[in-house]
């Protein structure tokens, strides 16, 4: 199965740092920045928290934690308002697969690409991690990064 849409250049957002600077090792052609994080948690809000990862103007991986102990995350692969996939991670289940490859062009999220969640505790913050193969313009770019954090 897969799904079309848009077009654009790839951009990577990632949180990188001296130590880790794997996003921006993958690919020359890939951009490193900041991932957005929603209003409601720079004001530690209880409830659910959404972080959006855009790969291109068209195509974004929207993760979103909720649950008692913020433990359960959602990640929606989305163009525009329309979910093209969705992988629910939990602290029973922390590992997620893409079933099938996502194509919104130039860009395609080949299958087998790995979510993976690490749940919160009193001691380390919780985070989302993706690993997969993203192929641009027919050229394959191994795309590793953590997509959300709290």
């Amino acid at each position: 199965m897969r799904y079309q849409a848009g077009h654009g250049a790839l951009v990577v957002y990632a949180r990188t740092t001296k130590r880790s600077n794997h996003a921006t090792r993958a690919a020359r052609s890939l951009t490193v920045s900041n991932q957005s994080v929603s209003f409601a948690q720079s004001f530690g809000s209880a409830g659910p928290l959404s972080f959006t990862f855009p790969l291109t103007p068209d195509l974004s991986l929207v993760t979103t934690v909720y649950g008692k102990a913020l433990s359960i995350a959602d990640v929606t692969v989305v163009t525009g308002s329309v979910v093209l996939d969705e992988v629910t991670l939990d602290p029973q289940a922390p590992v997620g697969t893409f079933l099938f490859p996502i194509e919104v062009p130039p860009v395609l999220i080949d299958q087998g690409g790995q979510l993976v969640l690490t749940a919160p505790s009193s001691i380390n913050p919780g985070s989302v991690f993706v690993q997969a193969t993203v192929t641009v313009n027919g050229q394959a770019v191994p795309l590793s990064a953590q997509i959300a954090s709290w």
